[in-house]
């Protein structure tokens, strides 16, 4: 039979205690690290739905734009239109009103980011003009 030897101070291992409050110190910094990666990623999501809404809105005046210099000026008044884009369906509230010249139209574009017909808030709002002439 072999005999134990005792061990020196050098050779002691670590006790439970200290393994326990090892691991965790562990966790909360995993968990730390966890909630971090969730909020920079939920920010990437905001910010790539509202770039995609922009692109929306900057379309919409684009197209307006482009019918006015066909002649087809737009029509005064309040527009929704249902537009797909990137996967989606976005709902594209146009409104066109005067200005105080005759020759400018004022072209206010909401982009929301489902048809719902509560409206209550709009990822992005873009203003523009458009001239007769």
């Amino acid at each position: 039979m072999k005999k134990d030897l005792p061990l020196s101070n050098e050779q002691r291992g670590f006790t439970l205690f200290e393994t326990v409050i090892a691991i965790f110190i562990f966790g909360i910094f995993a968990t730390a690290l966890m909630l971090g990666s969730q909020t920079a990623l939920l920010s990437t999501n905001q910010i790539q739905t509202k770039q995609i809404a922009m692109w929306v809105a900057e379309n919409q005046l684009i197209q307006l734009q482009q019918k006015a210099r066909l002649n087809s000026f737009p029509a005064l008044g309040e527009s929704k239109n249902p537009v797909d884009m990137a996967g989606q369906t976005w709902l594209v509230k146009t409104n066109i009103s005067e200005t105080d010249d005759d020759d400018i139209l004022r072209i206010e574009v909401s982009v929301f980011e489902e048809v719902d017909e509560t409206l209550k808030s709009s990822l992005v709002v873009l203003v523009g003009f458009l001239g007769r002439h």
